[in-house]
């Protein structure tokens, strides 16, 4: 059937129709969300076998881990073994999760083959491949970030914009705001987003903690006096995007307003955050959104748990969301308490929580959360940490942001608001796969 190019209007909602993940401790959105209600904290050891050699100065390797990331049905995919075998993992577990992603959407995976679907991904280049002997053609699109986004399009018969972002911490948030805007144009009539981190290799670990950024103990712990530095975590998210008012036919699990990317420009240093930036793409996203800052009732930060990103950001927020504010202070959370700091994948860890949180109408509680740091004032601020859960206020439309700052020193941000009607997030959409009209 044509294809429709129509325009959307500028600030048409974006509805997010589908979404899969594998995050430490959990494999799917009802997994995810007992693991964030029930303050369960997903840091563990290395799995067996995870690491081949250790650097002289290895420090404790405690993060959010995956489970058997090595395991990948290439069959099913109808992948040679050979291919399969020198693809990065991160590209098999992007594989996997857009397909699961694209069922809970309750699509006709094979009827999308030749549609304007756009995939952008946030991805950094890993270890995995590196090592010297057995070389093979298969090597180059196996270990090449570019590749990632380009072998889902190529798999699923995809035929709109592809691309794969690579801003740090960001990435997959500026993805977001990319796939965005290209379905507001018009220029794809469906898009996946998504993220992906896995830690191959113990090197990361010894630099973060050479720089003292990492915790001890592989806790993140934002806005906590008792942070002592970052958490790591691995992990891979894609949800399904589509325009709102293309997606009468389908359940809507929330809708992007807004969103907004920029960099921090001059500040302290390269990967120093700079106040004044952030507090621009938190009025950009609102703007973009058409909403004020006082109809916001939760942020999922980016909150790493250091302390000057932590206090930074805090500020920023407070910046924001003070003025105007009338009702209850703004409530700060981060996924990083739960699953670690999932870098490159970050920004999707924070999304499906804020898409959870607007389900359930409710925001947990940040895990073993001790004092809010001393080196704030928050008495005489309008934003506090997510220290115990908290209902949804019961007034008005449930709506959230979501932060992601990169050591790039880009930024992003999205404002999220509830479905309506609400759905049934956690289970897949019913009935028989749909075909895009």
């Amino acid at each position: 059937m044509p294809q429709s190019k129509t325009p959307a209007p500028a600030a048409e909602p974006v509805a997010i129709i589908g979404a899969a993940l594998r995050f430490p401790g959990a494999d799917d959105l009802a997994e995810y969300w007992r693991l964030l209600s029930g303050g369960t904290v997903a840091i563990t050891e290395p799995p067996p076998g995870r690491f081949d050699a250790m650097p002289s100065k290895a420090p404790h390797l405690l993060a959010g881990y995956l489970g058997d990331v090595a395991r990948f049905d290439n069959r099913f995919f109808g992948i040679p073994t050979d291919e399969a075998r020198h693809m990065d993992p991160q590209q098999r577990l992007l594989l996997e999760v857009a397909f699961d992603a694209m069922l809970n959407a309750g699509l006709d995976v094979a009827g999308l083959a030749g549609r304007r679907v756009g995939v952008y991904l946030g991805l950094a280049k890993n270890a995995y491949g590196e090592h010297p002997g057995n070389p093979s053609p298969f090597s180059a699109t196996g270990g090449q970030v570019s590749c990632a986004a380009g072998r889902l399009a190529y798999h699923f018969g995809f035929r709109g914009p592809v691309l794969t972002v690579d801003t740090a911490c960001s990435s997959a948030l500026v993805a977001a705001h990319l796939a965005i805007r290209a379905l507001r144009a018009g220029e794809c009539e469906l898009a996946l987003i998504g993220g992906c981190n896995l830690i191959l290799s113990p090197d990361g670990h010894a630099v973060f903690a050479e720089l003292g950024l990492l915790a001890p103990d592989g806790r993140s712990r934002p806005f906590d006096d008792a942070a002592a530095g970052f958490g790591r975590g691995e992990g891979c998210a894609v949800a399904v995007l589509r325009r709102a008012d293309l997606a009468a036919a389908d359940r809507v699990l929330a809708l992007i307003e807004g969103s907004a990317v920029n960099h921090d420009g001059f500040s302290a240093g390269l990967t120093a955050p700079n106040q004044t930036a952030q507090c621009e793409v938190l009025r950009a996203a609102l703007a973009d959104a058409g909403v004020g800052p006082d109809s916001v009732a939760m942020v999922e930060t980016h909150g790493t748990g250091t302390l000057l990103g932590d206090a930074v950001e805090a500020r920023a927020l407070n910046d924001v969301f003070a003025p105007k504010r009338t009702g209850a202070r703004l409530v700060m959370g981060s996924a990083k308490a739960v699953v670690g700091h999932l870098e490159h994948a970050a920004g999707m860890a924070g999304l499906l929580k804020a898409v959870l949180c607007l389900a359930h109408g409710h925001i947990p509680g940040q895990p073993d959360f001790s004092t809010p740091t001393r080196q704030l004032p928050w008495d005489r601020m309008a934003v506090q940490p997510a220290a115990q859960g908290s209902d949804w206020p019961a007034a008005g439309i449930r709506r959230a942001g979501v932060s992601a700052f990169g050591i790039s020193g880009t930024n992003a941000h999205l404002v999220l608001r509830a479905a309506d009607p609400m759905p049934e997030i956690d289970a897949p959409a019913d009935g028989t796969p749909r075909l895009l009209p």
